[in-house]
């Protein structure tokens, strides 16, 4: 239910476009050529934000919202989002709803009840309705999508309401995660609607994949989403060429807090620049005004203090986030559990660490790979971590930090051999690993080449462009090893484990008897009892634990599912998780005043602010007033 404190929210951020007067310079928008300056009436002159996308070349992006190879930093902007999160609050705020009701007794049979905002609406002014709401539900179905492990249908009850029955017993915060996390709001029932029937009509498993490649491999341009008017966010597309894409303001845009008046930037520029040293690079030249995934180093941090420099500064966010080797256990000899244990042994998580483009004021080791971040680990394993494996220790020396002669043993007892430099397998084939890396991974893959070689395991780095990686050598699972992101930091990490155990099982292919072309895998493993690797296997049915853990409803029940599925993540080493990272978000100062931060940029994790609203990030613009507010010009800037 939406609570009054939501509705005084909107009064408190009262900064409207009219205040604000500056005019476009000559490094604004005017630099690309082709682009309109800007197509808002009530805004002539305007203003323009800069910030980045992926490294793809803007005018040949695929928008269609559905297909999951194509840059997703737009998307923030031209698709909104059903309800942003604030944890120090510990309350869901509504974007795209006006209100929702949860019943106080969350059981099966009972409904959830929700209300469209009545002024929401598509980029063509066309009301956004519950068949649209309705239809994005069932669609996320088909995308095994964790909400429906907890409801059976989505019934519409009017135009802009609908009603959500539920399957059976669920925790009220995973109800409200699944529902409302991070979801955005892609369907447009007149565009998708036969795309829907297709997926849901199919009869077997070769109709699906038609189906659902029909839905993802088709083209819609820029030009496309305006004709059609295929977006609800704050932003919608303008214009592009090879070197930016530009959005504006879609000037009816409106949820509970703000309208499109209210929205300083009269233009977004985004720029194609991929990697974390590139786009810090660019943000010190003074080519953009805010950066997602920039590297902030120590060093960098000093230099910028020393030379007096004030007109930048950064919020740090704690997010669902953290890095993992991924081992593609199709694959020979990666398919040996034993193999993957001395490899873990083998690899150093400080040396990892060392390889990511982050400040260390940023990272962590992994305390134990067992797929949840630090302070989860010690909430919900807490005096149990020592029947865990912990693979690697701390200490000043890497001799001290890694178990070289306990990854010796376990790589002889399966018959390798060594012979000079490198380790041979049981065939006398140089045991050698095919590692894929897209540049925002080049560090990573030069850490772990560096553990492994050391140890006397050959790896070859394939470097490829992140649009390969994540559109070709991900889906078809095309090499021996690759990053991955991997940890969680929601309370309760049913949406972690799932996502990364279930979801993306087919990472790894670690189920019994798993089947590429089978959309009807069991997510079923033999393991040992806790804290004994080489114990009596007995089965386990993971997604039957983490159905046992949306149920839980005492914390000793919980406990006892989220051990049981930290163990068969650390136990399988199918992922060997090795670093813990939170997000820093840097941001110019001299053309715009940001919302300000829990606190001041430092060195020491004490120091610097933390934004831990995963959903409520500085990128997004219809979350600004929910959380701090939104980006005004500096006062200098103001003309």
């Amino acid at each position: 239910m939406v609570k009054d404190s939501r509705e005084q929210l909107s009064q408190r951020y009262s900064l409207s476009r009219r205040d604000i007067v500056k005019a476009v310079g000559a490094a604004g928008i005017a630099g690309l050529a082709g682009c309109s300056q800007s197509s808002n009436g009530s805004n002539s002159g305007g203003s323009t934000l800069t910030m980045f996308m992926d490294e793809v070349i803007p005018n040949e992006i695929n928008f269609n919202p559905w297909n999951g190879g194509t840059d997703d930093m737009h998307r923030y902007q031209i698709f909104d989002y059903i309800a942003g999160y604030h944890q120090q609050e510990g309350e869901w705020y509504p974007v795209a709803l006006n209100d929702w009701e949860i019943p106080s007794t969350i059981k099966k049979g009972e409904t959830v009840q929700c209300e469209i905002f009545k002024n929401f609406t598509w980029h063509d002014g066309t009301d956004y309705k519950a068949k649209d709401f309705a239809g994005n539900l069932r669609l996320w179905k088909h995308f095994e999508d964790p909400l429906w492990d907890f409801i059976s249908d989505v019934k519409i009850t009017g135009d802009k309401t609908v009603e959500i029955p539920l399957s059976q017993k669920v925790d009220p915060l995973l109800l409200e995660e699944t529902l409302f996390g991070g979801k955005r709001l892609m369907y447009r029932d007149d565009i998708f609607k036969e795309n829907l029937d297709k997926l849901e009509s199919a009869n077997n498993d070769s109709q699906r994949k038609q189906a659902m490649n029909e839905l993802t491999q088709y083209r819609y341009s820029g030009r496309d989403l305006l004709d059609q008017g295929l977006g609800c966010g704050p932003f919608k597309y303008s214009d592009s060429n090879s070197t930016r894409l530009i959005l504006e303001p879609y000037e009816d845009y409106e949820n509970p807090y703000i309208k499109s008046d209210d929205i300083g930037p009269s233009q977004i520029s985004m720029l194609p620049i991929d990697t974390p040293e590139e786009r810090w690079q660019s943000m010190m030249n003074e080519e953009a005004d805010i950066a997602q995934n920039s590297s902030i180093t120590n060093a960098q941090v000093k230099q910028l203090d020393k030379n007096g420099n004030d007109w930048m500064d950064w919020i740090v966010e704690l997010r669902h986030t953290g890095r993992a080797v991924v081992w593609n256990t199709r694959r020979k000899p990666l398919d040996n559990r034993k193999v993957r244990w001395a490899l873990a042994h083998a690899i150093d998580r400080q040396t990892m660490l060392k390889g990511e483009s982050y400040g260390s004021f940023m990272l962590e080791t992994a305390d134990i790979p067992c797929g949840m971040s630090n302070f989860l680990t010690d909430k919900w394993i807490g005096d149990r971590k020592s029947e865990y494996m912990k693979f690697s220790s701390e200490g000043e020396n890497i001799q001290d930090r890694v178990n070289r002669e306990k990854a010796t043993n376990l790589l002889k007892a399966e018959g390798f051999s060594k012979e000079g430099q490198w380790w041979q397998t049981p065939d006398n084939n140089r045991f050698e690993i095919e590692l894929k890396s897209p540049p925002y991974f080049a560090g990573r893959s030069q850490a772990l080449q560096q553990v492994l070689e050391d140890f006397g395991v050959k790896v070859k780095i394939y470097n490829e462009e992140s649009t390969t990686y994540e559109g070709q050598t991900v889906p078809n699972h095309e090499y021996d090893a690759l990053h991955w992101w991997q940890g969680q930091v929601p309370p309760i990490p049913y949406n972690g484990y799932n996502t990364n155990m279930a979801l993306e099982a087919h990472l790894t292919a670690w189920p019994k008897n798993w089947d590429d072309d089978s959309d009807n895998n069991e997510y079923k493993i033999d393991v040992p009892p806790i804290g004994k690797p080489e114990g009596k296997l007995k089965e386990v049915d993971v997604k039957q634990v983490l159905t046992n853990l949306s149920k839980a409803n005492s914390e000793s029940e919980k406990k006892s599912s989220i051990q049981k599925l930290a163990w068969v993540y650390n136990w399988n080493q199918d992922k060997t998780y090795d670093v813990v990272r939170n997000q820093a978000v840097p941001f110019t100062t001299d053309d715009w005043k940001w919302p300000s931060p829990s606190g001041d940029r430092g060195l020491e994790k004490d120091q610097y602010g933390v934004d831990q609203n995963a959903y409520m990030r500085i990128g997004r613009q219809q979350s600004w007033p929910i959380r701090f507010g939104f980006p005004s010009l500096s006062k200098n800037k103001e003309t």
